[in-house]
Formats: structure tokens, C-alpha cells, sequence
């Protein structure tokens, strides 16, 4: 029996692998394949909600593998009984975009209280 855990959640599959479009320099997903004698869409949501989680896939109780970064642009067709799923990979540039966006809110902040502090005359407690 092939499965995928993650956050405690296990998920029977069909078929689990990464998958990178344009011949291997476009984008990073992971496909996932589900049954839905196994599974309903309520179940297979738990994928949509991962951050960054590790995604572990075991084949007859053996782990064989682990995919870490995938979190992003969730899809899920159905056909014939089986649900089809692509999990995008944050890159490193989304890494680097998301911290850059949390220190520019940060910087933000502290720049907004010393133009405050300077119009109300005193000295800003930053």
C-alpha cells in the first residue's frame, strides 16, 4: 500500500512524484494521485494547507521518501473516480521575496512612528 503522512494525516495514493515543467527548467510540483473510493475532496484539502511541511511517502509501512517545499499553488482535477493533484515548490526566490516583505513591514513601522514622532514634536519610542 503506497501513502503519504503529513502533519500526522495519512493519505492512501495512487502515485506520488516531483515534476518540473518546460523540460525540466520551469516550475516544481508535486503530483499526487488519490483514488476516491480511498478518499473525499474534504480529505484531499489537507493538502492545500501545508506550509513548507514535510511530506512523507511510504510504500507497505517503509518510508521511501521525503518532499519538503512544496506549499504553493494547490490544483485538484477529478476524473474517473481518481483526484489528480499538483502541489507547487517555493523557490528560493519566494523565500527570499517573503523576508524581504517581512523586514520591509518591519522598517515600515519604525519609519511611520518617527515621521509621527516628529510631527507631534518628541522622540519616537522605537
Amino acid at each position: 500500500m503506497k501513502k503519504i503522512i503529513i502533519n500526522g494525516t495519512d493519505l492512501t495514493v495512487e502515485q506520488v512524484y516531483p515534476y518540473r515543467y518546460d523540460f525540466g527548467k520551469g516550475k516544481e510540483v508535486l503530483r499526487v494521485e488519490i483514488l476516491e473510493s480511498n478518499h473525499n475532496f474534504d480529505d484531499v484539502k489537507v493538502l492545500a494547507n501545508i506550509y513548507n511541511q514535510a511530506i512523507e511517502y511510504w510504500e507497505d509501512e517503509e518510508k521511501k521518501n521525503e518532499y519538503i517545499g512544496y506549499c504553493k499553488d494547490f490544483s485538484c482535477n477529478y476524473q474517473d473516480g481518481k483526484y489528480s493533484i499538483e502541489i507547487s515548490r517555493i523557490s528560493e526566490s519566494d523565500l527570499k521575496i517573503a523576508e524581504l516583505e517581512r523586514k520591509l513591514a518591519e522598517n515600515t513601522e519604525v519609519i511611520n512612528a518617527m515621521l509621527l514622532s516628529d510631527l507631534e514634536g518628541g522622540v519616537a519610542n522605537v
